[in-house]
């Protein structure tokens, strides 16, 4: 037995030298690859922006009366239908991979996002339906495709850092937030103007910031554009051959990031899979497929239920429109820190314990969320920060357990499947925002997003696969 590993070591070794990229090169395109996905995920992380922009967009559709009694609560749709979008194109992003390669299928998928939101120039002054098309549809389609390329990339470059790779990458969907919260508050607010109250609410009504709405779409659509070329340019495929040893070559390629020699022995145990490769349809009749499924929509909810409206809840007792962008921005970077974070933990603790922690620390900020408002602004501004860094664990923990338990050779297209939950709990969740928010309240609202979480906790307690050695993945 021990000869058999070392021959299977040595003839691991002796093909990577043969048919793999000199060393350097495959270190450097997989670096690039990274960084390549942190741009690419910038301009496609600004669909978080959405909060920060729903005043804005509340408020012009207002005031010209398309429809001029609209709320806050119901422009919610339009991040629902992004979302939808999103999760119901994913799929295609991970089958467009394998004909258009990584950097086209990234390319399509941005440029799809980046002309929805040119486009709502037009849209916005046509009403609130025209732009659910383009700002919501066009925009969710868009991000869906793009999504899938980079993270399977840098996946597949650095396989023993699967979660690492994956928290930095998707990190930059918290980094996009960070810049274009305050690109957007300057654009159409540089002057810090205050809100109107109507009834409940507060709206914009100055012209100074209603007339700027339009063009801000224009701007930021062709900057996202160029963002996206340069990032996908970047991005390269491993080869086929490397391909078809990562999971031979796994510690391998984790020796090259530390000393850059193949002079490291295989170590096949720290490989912490399933052990198994499922194609989608083998893994469509998985069980543990659908429990990660319900897992993820009863745990998305938060997601969903803050990004698009911790502003509108702000502007209720914080008369700052420029500390609420700050709120945003930063609450963005508890994004960016939070995905790299759980992604980094993802290589050392087991989904299971991971997903029950973020749910239950969800649950507990949810139920207090509310009290924020009688304490003060400094209170609002921690438990937004503290609400987007534990959400933000949902987008590291399961791409990781996608392949964990599923295997790499299909992660894109099994991943894509997973994330169509998106598309029914951004519906359930606006439908729960714009109908129940009469009769619940703020707080009703909270409570309802809490009590998802604890669902969502009590699925992953159920969650039980066993990596190669029977320890949990």
């Amino acid at each position: 037995t021990q000869s058999t590993w070392a021959t299977t070591a040595t003839y691991v070794d002796v093909t990577i030298k043969r048919r793999c990229p000199p060393i350097n090169i495959h270190f450097i395109k997989g670096i690039c690859s990274i960084i390549g996905g942190v741009l690419v995920n910038i301009s496609l992380g600004t669909m978080y922006t959405f909060g920060n922009m729903n005043p804005y967009i509340t408020s012009y559709l207002r005031s010209i009366g398309k429809p001029a009694n609209l709320r806050y609560e119901d422009s919610v749709w339009i991040f629902a239908v992004t979302t939808g979008c999103q999760g119901l194109s994913m799929w295609v992003g991970g089958l467009l991979i394998d004909r258009l390669g990584v950097r086209l299928t990234t390319l399509l998928g941005g440029w799809i996002m980046s002309s929805g939101i040119a486009l709502s120039y037009y849209s916005i002054q046509n009403g609130f339906g025209s732009l659910i098309v383009t700002y919501g549809c066009l925009q969710g389609i868009g991000i869906g495709i793009a999504y899938i390329a980079p993270l399977s990339a840098a996946m597949k470059w650095f396989p023993n850092k699967r979660g690492t790779c994956s928290g930095i990458v998707i990190g930059g969907f918290g980094l996009g937030p960070v810049i274009f919260n305050v690109v957007q508050t300057v654009y159409l607010n540089r002057d810090n103007l205050p809100t109107t109250q109507f009834n409940n609410e507060k709206f914009f009504t100055e012209p100074a910031i209603l007339d700027k709405v339009p063009g801000c779409f224009l701007v930021l659509g062709i900057t996202y554009a160029i963002i996206q070329l340069v990032g996908a340019l970047l991005i390269f495929a491993p080869p086929p051959q490397c391909r078809r040893l990562e999971f031979d070559t796994a510690s391998v390629i984790e020796s090259v990031m530390h000393d850059w020699t193949l002079s490291h022995s295989i170590n096949y145990t720290k490989f912490e899979t399933s052990g198994r490769e499922y194609s989608p349809k083998k893994m469509l009749r998985n069980p543990t497929f659908y429990l990660l499924w319900f897992t993820f929509f009863f745990s998305g909810q938060a997601n969903n239920f803050i990004n698009s409206l911790y502003k509108a809840f702000g502007q209720r007792f914080i008369d700052d429109d420029h500390f609420l962008a700050t709120v945003g921005s930063l609450g963005a970077v508890c994004i960016a820190i939070g995905r790299f974070m759980w992604g980094s933990l993802t290589d050392r603790y087991p989904f299971k314990q991971l997903m029950i922690c973020l749910c239950c620390s969800v649950a507990v900020l949810m139920f207090t969320y509310a009290a924020t408002q009688y304490v003060s602004r400094y209170m609002f501004l921690i438990w937004t920060c503290l609400s987007f860094l534990a959400i933000a664990g949902n987008f590291s923990l399961f791409p990781a357990a996608i392949s964990k338990t599923f295997g790499l050779a299909h992660a894109g297209v099994n991943y894509g499947l997973l994330f169509t939950c998106v598309a029914v709990y951004g519906p359930v969740n606006a439908i729960i925002t714009s109908v129940l928010s009469p009769v619940l309240g703020w707080f009703g609202l909270f409570a309802v997003v809490g009590v998802f979480a604890l669902i969502s906790a009590s699925l992953a307690f159920t969650f039980n696969v066993k990596n190669r050695i029977g320890a949990d993945i």
